[in-house]
């Protein structure tokens, strides 16, 4: 079962294996939709790499560049609507999209707005539509839309090659 993320024991950015952007800094970005499906927290986390520093805004216009399963719109500074997947968040003035910073999962800040946020190598930024903080996320990958994936079993050869690769599988 997932627990609260009050400490950076339960995640790490060693665990990130998928990367988006380029430079020589690196920050997460976690996700938080405040709700659970199967088991599983609807909360995950992005590794993103940059030069120098990075604004929370550019952050996020990153992943949205990067990936075709995120999309997020602002208002007044604020997280108006995000998609990630088939989970959604759409703000209101009741239940606003939360912001924190921090450099692990135990030390969150508030923060009141995306302009606010400046985020630095290392530096980790946490989105949350809900009361909680975010919970220990899952790696966002390009499957999240995908309720079942089915395996493909293929041989490739010949390994190591330097002039043609040759894919076989039974499937299509």
């Amino acid at each position: 079962n997932q627990i609260p993320a009050y400490s950076s024991q339960w995640f790490q950015a060693s665990q990130i294996t998928n990367w988006l952007g380029t430079g020589t800094n690196i920050s997460l970005v976690v996700v938080d939709f405040g709700t659970q499906t199967d088991e599983f927290e609807n909360s995950y986390v992005f590794g993103i790499q940059y030069n120098g520093t990075i604004t929370a805004e550019q952050a996020l216009q990153l992943i949205q560049t990067e990936t075709s399963y995120f999309n997020f719109t602002t208002s007044t500074n604020q997280i108006a609507t995000l998609n990630l997947g088939s989970n959604s968040g759409n703000a209101t003035a009741t239940n606003p999209w939360k912001i924190y910073k921090g450099n692990d999962l135990s030390n969150w800040q508030t923060n009141s707005d995306l302009s606010q946020v400046n985020l630095s190598n290392t530096d980790w930024l946490g989105l949350s539509f809900s009361s909680r903080r975010p919970f220990i996320p899952q790696e966002a990958s390009l499957s999240l839309s995908n309720a079942t994936a089915q395996k493909i079993e293929f041989t490739i050869y010949p390994n190591p090659t330097s002039d043609y690769l040759n894919i076989q599988t039974e499937d299509e």
